[in-house]
């Protein structure tokens, strides 16, 4: 009987959430500088969450330099403009902001996410963010020892990374 009415309660809850279910609209959009994207909107959360892909990846590093990609996906938030490492960390708690970076085979992407109060403050910090990197001062001490540690540790257990420069 416990199991009848449990099963009962389920399918209800399951029936009222399938009611307050919204379509989502979903369209596309083109920047001033002809990138497209696709936008969702959903007014019902105060957050904003953005993710992007661009092709590129490992599959591009130069065989002497194996895992670049992957050594580039961990220093890019590592400060921006004239933020050193700390302070750019700093100020993304400050805005409740996340943002990560990833190397994959065929794409490099990254993700971010912010409350929708914070939006200009941190679109901001993401605008310093990319193109700061030509130019940015040295945390390359300890992103290198994050990759090498992650590279011995994948030469050992896959055997993908070769580990020369550790």
């Amino acid at each position: 009987m416990k199991f009848f009415k449990l099963t009962i309660l389920t399918l209800l809850v399951g029936l009222l959430q399938v009611v307050h279910a919204q379509a989502f609209e979903i369209r596309e959009v083109e920047s001033p500088g002809g990138l497209k994207a696709w936008l969702v909107s959903d007014k019902t959360v105060p957050l904003i969450t953005m993710r992007f892909s661009f092709r590129g990846g490992t599959v591009n590093d130069p065989e002497n330099a194996s895992g670049r990609s992957y050594f580039l996906s961990g220093m890019l938030d590592e400060g921006a403009g004239d933020l050193k490492s700390q302070e750019f960390q700093q100020r993304m708690s400050e805005l409740a902001m996340r943002m990560s970076f990833d190397a994959e085979r065929e794409h490099f992407g990254g993700s971010f996410q912010t409350l929708s109060e914070n939006k200009d403050a941190s679109f901001e910090l993401l605008r310093l963010l990319l193109p700061s990197h030509a130019s940015m001062q040295n945390p390359w001490t300890r992103c290198a020892a994050r990759f090498c540690w992650g590279s011995r540790v994948m030469k050992k257990t896959l055997s993908v990374l070769p580990a020369r420069h550790c």
